[in-house]
């Protein structure tokens, strides 16, 4: 069966990022992971599995600049969960704030930024527990420990069984 051949620019949707969300973290929890990125062998890897698991042709640089740009998303994200001028609605998973508080931080942004901004005001976003665990990961572990995107996959009775094992 032919490939369809790689298009100038990606098209991207929730399955193509989920799916490259799940390598990236093979690859990170088989250590190939870096402090200043992922391996070479590793990038290789994911983009062998990404293209044929859906059938596209995309290069090395498309996943890597769709990589990027998952990690500024969450950092954004993030930043507006650990603001003090926004609240968070554990139900919808996104945060909240007055109308002024979002209009603030819209104004400071560029246009892109403000883009993405309305989505996440609007619908939170995709994925933040795996993007969690990928790009932040636990900051501090104790009494007064905050964790990054949350803990994710690990049930209650784990965390109350490390927390009373170790502290």
């Amino acid at each position: 069966m032919a490939m369809p051949s790689t298009a100038a620019r990606a098209k991207w949707n929730k399955e193509k990022d989920a799916y490259l969300i799940k390598l990236l973290l093979r690859q990170k929890d088989a250590g190939k992971q870096s402090d200043s990125g992922f391996k070479k062998e590793a990038w290789t890897t994911i983009l062998a599995k990404f293209n044929k698991h859906l059938s596209v042709v995309l290069d090395k640089e498309k996943i890597k600049t769709r990589h990027n740009q998952l990690k500024a998303d969450w950092k954004l994200f993030q930043s507006l969960k650990d603001d003090s001028g926004f609240g968070w609605d554990a139900e919808k998973q996104r945060p909240t704030a007055p109308d002024n508080v979002w209009e603030e931080r819209m104004a400071s942004a560029t246009k892109p930024v403000q883009t993405k901004l309305k989505q996440i005001q609007r619908n939170g976003m995709d994925n933040q527990d795996a993007l969690g665990e990928l790009f932040g990961g636990t900051m501090a572990i104790g009494r007064f420990a905050s964790s990054v995107g949350g803990l994710p996959d690990v049930s209650d009775v784990w965390l109350r069984i490390f927390i009373w094992t170790y502290f």
